[in-house]
């Protein structure tokens, strides 16, 4: 990053913007009514295009319900 910029000049990050579009992409999806799986899937998908090979993926995370504690999608 060269000092002499400006700060508001400086870019916030110098990433891949397929990457990026990703990113952007899961954000507005977890906020929706996707499903967990539907995420998880496309999310993959969306990577694996991207350049970054998946050949596996776990997500797990706690949920409020009287009688689970965490879900799980593998």
């Amino acid at each position: 990053m060269d000092s002499d910029l400006p700060a508001s000049e400086v870019p916030a990050h110098s990433g891949n913007t397929l990457i990026d579009a990703v990113a952007d992409w899961l954000m507005e999806q977890a906020l929706g009514t996707t499903s967990a799986e539907e995420l998880l899937e496309q999310c993959s998908l969306r990577l694996n295009a991207a350049g970054i090979p998946i050949w596996r993926a776990n997500v797990s995370f706690q949920i409020l319900h009287p009688l689970y504690r965490a879900m799980s999608l593998t």
